[in-house]
């Protein structure tokens, strides 16, 4: 899941790409910034043999929860996901 959201950061962002990662003993926060402010496009219908469109699908999937948020300075955005830690 981190992977795909770097990927879209190198993909579809602008400028610096910001990873975080934070623990507790229960839950996984990964949070990937960078300088595009454009709010990322989850649900694109993916084909059979296409290359693209499942990401965002996967980490919804696969995430306890996710979303995005705009920079505190409105310059760009982050997206992020969090995992229940058994």
């Amino acid at each position: 899941m981190t992977s795909e959201l770097v990927t879209n950061a190198v993909r579809y962002g602008r400028g610096s790409i910001i990873l975080t990662i934070s623990a507790t003993a229960h839950l996984l926060h990964v949070e990937v910034g960078d300088d595009n402010p454009s709010a990322p496009r989850s649900g694109m219908a993916p084909t059979d043999d296409g290359l693209g469109g499942r990401g965002l699908v996967i980490v919804a999937a696969l995430s306890t929860d996710w979303g995005s948020r705009p920079a505190p300075d409105g310059l760009g955005k982050s997206v992020w996901f969090d995992l229940e830690v058994a």
